[in-house]
């Protein structure tokens, strides 16, 4: 398809134009080349974002026989979820995950990965929007055949809503890592980078009901194995994504927020040990993956900073530990009717790394 073509398919207000004429032509191809071809499209040429991206989804979609249905629907479903997510819009976001989620899943164990993937995201979404009740049920939908993944994002949910017991954390973690154990690490086809994304986030999970529960060296571990299996997830390092394969299921932009929170979860072992140069040194490569995913000033952005800022006034580098706290509640502030209860969680931040 020429970049002619998908750009008179991305043109704004003409999603039913190009159900017409266009959509003959491309129809003449195989539908998966077509939809591999617009994600090439959607995610080299305009980086995943804004209304162009949308129409060229939206339209990708029309082209399918059932858009409720089938691999290529749910690869175009989680794009968008994506590009929505990118515009800050969680509600369309959630809604198309769950649809890749669905189709994924019409599919059986050769989409297992991608009903993964989009339950991921789904969970996400929901989070962000603040609809506890559906994030719990959309991370418990069934249909997925890696049950430590399937676990991993139940607990993820559960953990971001409710404060666990100790007991209760305690047998969530041990049921996890015995899942993890058992787990056969196999992965759908041409779908290794999904799996190793699906690992990440199970590990990170395991590390964050360790840490909250003050297992320091279980923490660890669990982080490191998280981090390996991100990087271990193809040949040259790096999982497989839309941008380098449009084949592939998977963004950067996931799989940057992964490495932002696995960094994070990282540091903050270091930061309870004591040792602050190797927390700064996660929390660098977690404000890298954090501005990889969501730009300089996006709010990903801001645990980072406020970990910065926490770790810095524990090594009483007053001004840096100020000015990164102060950024911090800036890049939220636009996202929140209390900003001055931002600023004010901020000092307090500063006071309490003072004090130790």
């Amino acid at each position: 398809m020429s970049s002619l073509m998908l750009r008179h398919l991305a043109a704004p207000g003409l999603h039913h134009a190009c159900q017409q004429l266009p959509v003959l032509g491309l129809r003449c191809m195989s539908g998966s080349a077509v939809v591999d071809q617009m994600l090439g499209y959607v995610w080299k040429d305009l980086k995943g974002q804004g209304q162009p991206a949308i129409d060229v989804l939206r339209s990708g979609l029309s082209m399918q026989p059932d858009p409720r249905k089938g691999f290529d629907s749910a690869r175009l479903n989680l794009a968008l979820s994506e590009a929505f997510a990118a515009e800050h819009n969680w509600g369309e976001a959630a809604a198309c995950s769950q649809a890749a989620g669905a189709a994924a899943s019409a599919e059986g164990a050769a989409a297992a990965d991608l009903a993964g993937l989009a339950r991921l995201a789904a969970a996400r979404a929901l989070l962000v929007a603040g609809r506890d009740a559906e994030a719990t049920a959309a991370a418990s939908t069934a249909g997925s055949t890696e049950d430590a993944v399937q676990l991993a994002q139940q607990l993820m949910v559960r953990h971001a809503t409710t404060a666990l017991q100790p007991e209760a954390a305690a047998d969530a973690l041990q049921q996890l890592q015995e899942a993890l154990s058992s787990s056969s690490g196999g992965s759908s086809s041409g779908s290794s980078g999904v799996r190793g994304v699906l690992l990440a986030v199970s590990h990170k999970v395991a590390g964050d009901l360790a840490l909250a529960q003050g297992h320091l060296d279980t923490a660890s571990s669990s982080f490191a194995a998280a981090k390996q299996a991100l990087c271990g997830s193809s040949s040259d390092g790096k999982a497989v994504s839309f941008e380098a394969d449009p084949g592939s299921c998977l963004s950067s932009r996931l799989q940057q927020e992964v490495a932002a929170d696995v960094a994070l979860g990282a540091a903050q072992v270091s930061m309870a040990r004591m040792e602050l140069e190797a927390s700064e040194e996660s929390l660098s490569g977690a404000l890298a993956a954090a501005e990889a995913a969501g730009g300089e000033a996006g709010p990903a952005l801001a645990p980072v900073l406020l970990l910065l800022g926490y770790g810095y006034a524990r090594s009483a580098r007053v001004m840096f530990a100020e000015g990164m706290l102060r950024e911090a509640a800036k890049v939220l502030g636009p996202l929140s009717q209390a900003g001055e209860q931002l600023d004010g969680l901020c000092m307090r931040l500063f006071e309490e790394g003072l004090s130790h």
